[in-house]
C-alpha cells in the first residue's frame, strides 16, 4: 500500500439545506509523519490532542504522539502491539499477541498497568475505549468476525440483523457503540447500538460505508466508496448530515486511501492518506 501520511483536520462543518450530504465549508489540514519516513497510521485522538496509532512498514509497532513528540508503545513479552484507541484519561486500548501464542488479545494500558482480555481459540481485537473504561472491538469465531462491547467488565456480542461479519469501532461515555457490518451481498454499512437497540445507516449514494470513530457528541467519522473497490474517501456524520472531506490540494492526483479514523469532542479529526 506504500507509505501512509498522517493528518489532523480542524474543520468547521455546516449542515446543508439541499440534502443529506454537504462539504466542509472551512477546514485545515496538518500533515504529520515520524522521522525517517516511517508509515504512520493514526487511530484515535483524545480531547487533549494525544494521538495513538500504528506505524512501520508491517504495521506491527504502535506509537503515541503527545506535545509534538512520538514515543513507542511497548509491552513486554509480545510479538506485536497495535494501539487503536485512547480516552481522555490516557488509557489506551488495542490488541497484542503474546510471545509464543497464535491468537490476539485485547489490551488496556492504564496508569502503567496492562490488562488483557481474550477468548479461547479466537482473535479478540480492541478498537476504542471511553472515559469509564468500557471498550469495544471484534472477535472471531471460525474465521468470521463479530462486534463486541465490554461494559463494566461484562462482555457481550452485538447482534446486527443481516450481518455476515461485523466490527465495533467506537464507544461514547453514554454507551453508544458504532461500527460496521457486512451483509450477504458483501456490502458494508454502519451501525449504532445503544441500550441494546441497533440502527443501521449508510452514506447516500455510497457503495459501502465504514464508521471508524465517534465522539461524545455523537459525531461519527469514517470512510466510504462510491463504487465497489473504488477509492476510499473520508466522511463526517453530524446528526443526519454527512459532510465529505476533500482530498488535500498538496496531494497531486489524489490518494487511493483517504480515511478519517477518529474525532474528539472538540471536532478535531485524525486520519491518513495513502
Amino acid at each position: 500500500m506504500g507509505n501512509r501520511n498522517f493528518f489532523i483536520v480542524a474543520a468547521l462543518f455546516a449542515a446543508s439545506s439541499l440534502g443529506a450530504v454537504a462539504h466542509a465549508q472551512s477546514y485545515s489540514y496538518t500533515q504529520i509523519q515520524q522521522s525517517g519516513g516511517i508509515s504512520t497510521t493514526p487511530r484515535s485522538i483524545n480531547n487533549s490532542g494525544v494521538v495513538v496509532g500504528i506505524s512501520g512498514s508491517t504495521n506491527s509497532a504502535s506509537f503515541k504522539l503527545e506535545d509534538g513528540s512520538f514515543s513507542t508503545i511497548a509491552i513486554p513479552n509480545t510479538s506485536f502491539v497495535r494501539a487503536r484507541g485512547i480516552n481522555n484519561d490516557g488509557a489506551i486500548v488495542g490488541f497484542l499477541r503474546e510471545t509464543g501464542t497464535s491468537n490476539n488479545k485485547t489490551f488496556v494500558q492504564s496508569g502503567g498497568v496492562v490488562s488483557t482480555f481474550g477468548l479461547t481459540g479466537s482473535n479478540v481485537n480492541g478498537t476504542a475505549i471511553n472515559d469509564l473504561g468500557s471498550f469495544v472491538g471484534g472477535y472471531t469465531v471460525s474465521g468470521t468476525g463479530f462486534a463486541y462491547k465490554n461494559v463494566g467488565g461484562v462482555f457481550s456480542a452485538i447482534s446486527i440483523p443481516g450481518q455476515t461479519t461485523s466490527l465495533a469501532t467506537g464507544i461514547t461515555n453514554s454507551g453508544a457503540v458504532t461500527g460496521y457490518f457486512q451483509n450477504a451481498a458483501g456490502i458494508y454499512n454502519g451501525f449504532l447500538e445503544q441500550d441494546n437497540v441497533v440502527t443501521t445507516f449508510s452514506l447516500p449514494g455510497a457503495s459501502w460505508t465504514q464508521p471508524l470513530g465517534i465522539n461524545n457528541n455523537g459525531d461519527i467519522v469514517g470512510v466510504y466508496t462510491l463504487v465497489p473497490s473504488g477509492p476510499e474517501k473520508a466522511f463526517v456524520k453530524i446528526g443526519d448530515v454527512y459532510t465529505l472531506l476533500d482530498v488535500p490540494a498538496y496531494l497531486s492526483g489524489g490518494p487511493l486511501y483517504f480515511n478519517a479514523t477518529d474525532i474528539n469532542d472538540n471536532g478535531v479529526i485524525v486520519g491518513y492518506v495513502a
